[in-house]
């Protein structure tokens, strides 16, 4: 990943046929949840726990000065209908840092006990407009991203915010039917990760399609890591592509060129090899969305409590399918005039996420 990569808030001028616009700041953040535990202490206690080591240094100052606003939780596969998907938000009050042993006291011989972690204190929990999902099983361990974003993304890969030009190109893979996933981690050697702009997976092998900012040919040291990075995963029987600046800003039809060329090498696009399915929960009307609960904190000052879904027995309720569409819902107009009231809002089902949840044994 390139120099402007890194940068939260970056907004390069630019010129070319293919113009980079300001990129807004980051005020959003998407965290992993591996446990039900871990679910049930930000729904119930109103906290969420990061590693400092896990945290970019471009985002730690945002988080500490209250600039990162809100933060929307990734409930992975093991949480079942509920999993692989973003499907709850909380706005941020607090970030404090601390060690794994004053968040956890119960687990003091936990091997990352001494460890710095931040606290996340949160406001209430409530549904996302929508479900956005990850349509292939991948690591997610944090998303830089913006409150729009979070209101508009269709899919997981939308949320990323890393910089303006992997947006462009993103946008540009979109619309050209390619499939790819934004900041895919691989295992790679001497026990480090590699992080890749935009993973595609072929048939016959896989693509890797790496975005290099305007700094990125004047770092040696950065050189010399990609190096052999690129080395470690074409052994592996990747490819890797790597497009400048100034070719993503004025030859974009080019770029997708080489990308499409380069993918029917490795065989085709693959299938997708986990659609995602939903759990049976209706999104909430725009009147009861969470930016309302977010303006009215704001303004007043004071906790607002949130409205919890309730349980509906009627049969028949919406569902998405693997590609997450999903059918047409009654006209919800009235729940936004001044009249209405939560008496004329359809009721929320949820399966489970609102009961009580036990830690599982063996959670950590």
């Amino acid at each position: 990943m390139g120099a402007e990569a890194g940068a939260i808030g970056h907004r390069p001028a630019g010129t070319g046929t293919t113009r980079v616009n300001d990129h807004p700041l980051v005020d959003a953040l998407v965290g992993n949840v591996k446990t039900r535990a871990d679910f049930a202490r930000a729904r119930d206690e109103g906290w969420y726990r990061v590693p400092v080591a896990t945290v970019p240094e471009s985002l730690r100052d945002p988080l500490l000065r209250g600039r990162v606003r809100s933060l929307a939780l990734y409930l992975p596969s093991a949480f079942r209908d509920e999993g692989c998907q973003v499907r709850w938000v909380a706005p941020i009050r607090a970030v404090v840092e601390r060690q794994r042993r004053e968040l956890l006291p119960d687990e003091p011989e936990h091997p990352r006990a001494d460890q710095p972690y931040l606290r996340l204190d949160l406001g209430p929990l409530n549904l996302l407009p929508h479900p956005i999902p990850s349509q292939r099983l991948r690591r997610i361990v944090l998303i830089p991203t913006t409150r729009a974003k979070l209101e508009t993304a269709g899919e997981i890969n939308d949320l990323f915010h890393a910089s303006p030009l992997e947006d462009v190109l993103w946008r540009a893979l979109k619309d050209d039917g390619i499939e790819a996933e934004r900041e895919y981690f691989v295992d790679g050697d001497w026990q480090r990760r590699y992080a890749l702009d935009f993973a595609i997976f072929g048939n016959a092998g896989n693509l890797d399609v790496e975005c290099d900012g305007d700094a990125y040919h004047a770092n040696p040291v950065k050189a010399a890591y990609d190096n052999r990075r690129n080395n470690f995963l074409t052994a592996r029987g990747w490819k890797v592509l790597r497009f400048s600046t100034a070719q993503i800003r004025e030859a974009l039809p080019d770029v997708l060129t080489y990308v499409r060329a380069t993918l029917k090498q490795c065989g085709g696009a693959s299938m997708i090899d986990h659609p995602v399915t939903f759990a049976d929960v209706e999104p909430l009307p725009d009147a009861l969305w969470q930016p309302a609960l977010w303006a009215a904190e704001e303004a007043t000052g004071r906790t607002v409590e949130p409205r919890r879904p309730e349980r509906r027995n009627t049969p028949g309720s919406a569902r998405r399918g693997s590609h997450g569409r999903r059918r047409a819902r009654p006209d919800l107009a009235a729940a936004g005039s001044p009249e209405a009231d939560e008496s004329s809002v359809p009721p929320v089902r949820t399966r489970s996420l609102w009961d009580g949840v036990e830690a599982e044994p063996g959670e950590a």
